[in-house]
């Protein structure tokens, strides 16, 4: 499976399908506090299986170990 995430700002990454997650506190590697933007009707291992692949994406591409508070 491709993986369609792209990085919108330095702290907010996108699914192709519109699902984002951003970054609230704390790095990408070592994230405090996410946001996530996923439709409810998402089955749970769907819902993990996306959320772990975008965290990796943004991870991989992350501008700074910078902590956002």
């Amino acid at each position: 499976m491709m993986i369609c995430w792209e990085m919108q700002a330095d702290k907010t990454v996108r699914h192709s399908q519109g699902y984002t997650i951003t970054l609230n506190r704390g790095t990408w590697s070592e994230p405090y506090d996410i946001s996530v933007d996923f439709p409810r009707e998402l089955e749970g291992k769907h819902f993990a299986k996306l959320v772990r692949e975008g965290m990796a994406f943004a991870g991989q591409r992350a501008f700074d170990g910078a902590v956002l508070r």
